[in-house]
């Protein structure tokens, strides 16, 4: 029986590592951008940070990138999903554009405003192409040939691109949540924070090393990440096969005293 006891034990443990992570055991994968200076509410770090010349405050701010294994999910104190009203105008979530040769220029090179479409893929290979309404998205591959929008304003050079704009190829598809989290929940401060989870990155092979980008149309605040997708994992035996195992390694010690 203590046999038995053991495998029964093991069998526990093996379901309660596969219980869904959190923002909070997930690993945050964000890379302050650099660009957090000058008065106002301009951070050092992506909590609380928006660039500078923008307007700030709780609702233009992009706070984190998480990866738990292939998953992906973004934190933001910005309304992901509607956007975020001034004045007359709302602008609206952008596209998450994702790099794997690091050769990114972010805009660097080309500084455009206006929400305008140009051939300029700023060195990203692939874009999640986000349909924020239905929480669905497109996974297309890209190249220096394809379309992508640049951000509104000027402010915030680097925000480029915006949104992905057409010529790539689609290459799969997906869907994610959202939902909202407490300043415990996300280890963010503000009280107020959206949460987008569930975003597919097995595309991109075992172990590959990726970048990622992110913006809102107006380009108030860039987010940034750095990652590496996992190797395929070990099996973890299931419940069940744990519990047959038990059992017959029962029966076995049984016989052998018979």
């Amino acid at each position: 029986m203590n046999k038995l006891a053991a495998l029964f034990g093991t069998a526990v443990v093996a379901l309660s590592s596969q219980v869904m992570a959190s923002p909070l055991d997930a690993t945050n994968i964000t890379v302050f951008d650099g660009q957090g200076s000058g008065s106002g509410w301009y951070g050092t770090q992506e909590d609380n940070e928006i660039e500078p010349h923008n307007g700030y405050g709780q609702k233009w701010d992009l706070e984190g990138f998480f990866q738990k294994g292939n998953d992906l999910s973004i934190v933001s104190g910005y309304n992901l999903k509607n956007g975020e009203k001034q004045g007359s105008h709302r602008w609206t979530s952008g596209d998450i554009f994702i790099d794997i040769n690091n050769d990114v220029t972010r805009g660097s090179n080309t500084w455009r405003n206006d929400n305008k479409k140009v051939k300029n893929t700023y060195g990203f290979d692939y874009v999640l192409d986000v349909n924020w309404s239905n929480l669905t998205y497109d996974v297309v591959k890209i190249d220096a040939n394809d379309y992508t929008l640049t951000s509104y304003f000027r402010n915030n050079q680097a925000a480029n691109p915006w949104k992905y704009a057409g010529g790539g190829d689609v290459i799969g598809n997906g869907s994610f949540s959202l939902s909202s989290l407490t300043d415990a929940e996300s280890g963010f401060s503000g009280g107020n924070h959206y949460y987008a989870n569930g975003f597919d990155l097995s595309f991109l092979g075992e172990n590959a090393d990726f970048n990622l980008h992110f913006t809102m149309q107006c380009g108030n605040d860039d987010l940034r990440g750095k990652g590496k997708t996992p190797s395929t994992p070990v099996p973890v035996p299931s419940v069940a096969a744990l519990m047959g195992i038990g059992l017959l390694a029962l029966g076995r010690a049984r016989r052998r005293k018979k």
